[in-house]
């Protein structure tokens, strides 16, 4: 699944996937980040992208849970980037 958000200046694709190990069940979750006006997000950076994000030591077991894990995630980051 597929989400995209706008956060300001920033648009932010998120994409969750369910992970790989059918021992382990659940969704994995990461985003990228890019400006909307294509300039560089940092230095000469044309975008941010998260590692694979999970719930402390597990899988999301909830989709909408992982979404919203990274979009917050994100908003951390974007205000980050604001305040550099």
């Amino acid at each position: 699944m597929q989400r995209l958000v706008r956060i300001g200046e920033f648009e932010v694709s998120i994409q969750a996937r369910l992970n790989d190990n059918s021992d382990h069940p659940g969704y994995v979750v990461s985003y990228s980040i890019v400006r909307s006006d294509g300039s560089p997000v940092r230095d000469n950076l044309p975008k941010v992208q998260s590692n694979d994000l999970i719930d402390g030591t597990e899988f999301f077991s909830d989709l909408e849970l992982a979404m919203q894990y990274a979009e917050d995630k994100a908003r951390d980051n974007v205000q980050t980037l604001v305040q550099t």
